[in-house]
C-alpha cells in the first residue's frame, strides 16, 4: 500500500468534516499521487488556507481497503 497514513484528526478539522479518520492513507490529493509526507506537504505548500483540495484516501472495512473520494477546505494547521 502507497500514501501517507493518518495518525490524528482533530475534532472539528475540516479533515474530520470531510470524513478523514484516524487509519485512512491519503494516496492522492488534487490529482497528485501522494507516496511519502513529502510528497503531500509538496502539494500543501502550493495552496493555502481556504483552498478547496480533493483527496482520495484508503480506508480499511471487513472486504479490505477501499478507495474513496472527498474534497476540504484548507484551514490554517490543516
Amino acid at each position: 500500500m502507497v500514501g501517507v497514513k493518518i495518525l490524528e484528526v482533530a475534532e472539528n478539522s475540516s479533515a474530520a468534516s470531510a470524513g478523514l479518520h484516524m487509519g485512512n492513507v491519503i494516496t492522492e490529493m488534487d490529482v497528485a499521487p501522494i507516496h511519502t509526507t513529502d510528497d503531500l506537504a509538496a502539494v500543501l505548500t502550493q495552496r493555502g488556507p481556504g483552498s478547496r483540495v480533493n483527496v482520495t484516501y484508503l480506508f480499511r472495512t471487513n472486504l479490505g481497503w477501499m478507495a474513496k473520494q472527498t474534497s476540504l477546505i484548507l484551514a490554517r494547521g490543516d
